[in-house]
């Protein structure tokens, strides 16, 4: 699937919102022409709503000044992460719905 410009630019106006709203300010190491390759590719693999999903989760990491550099090199990585934590907040889910189970039976047990 080829990514159109207007893509790649929608999804670099979102990551600068983004930027502007944490910050108050833009970039200094941003430029729109260089970076909106690394976007496509973004895009290319993820899709734009997954894209901005990713974008989301850095911004809510602690990764200091947030640069685009580190994002585009290590979206993939940012990717698993937010994949294995869905997965782990999955189980454990599941495990605390096991265990208000068996507190149940051992209550009603118990009375």
């Amino acid at each position: 699937m080829a990514v159109s410009n207007q893509q790649s630019h929608a999804l670099i106006t979102y990551f600068l919102g983004k930027y502007r709203a944490r910050y108050d300010k833009d970039p200094r190491d941003f430029n729109r022409h260089r970076d909106k390759w690394g976007f496509a590719a973004m895009i290319e693999q993820y899709g734009t709503p997954r894209s901005k999903e990713i974008i989301d989760y850095y911004f809510e990491t602690r990764r200091p000044g947030h640069p685009v550099n580190y994002l585009l090199f290590n979206y993939d990585k940012l990717h698993q992460i937010m994949t294995e934590k869905a997965e782990d907040d999955e189980k454990r889910r599941q495990l605390r719905m096991e265990s208000m189970k068996r507190v149940e039976a051992w209550r009603s047990g118990k009375q």
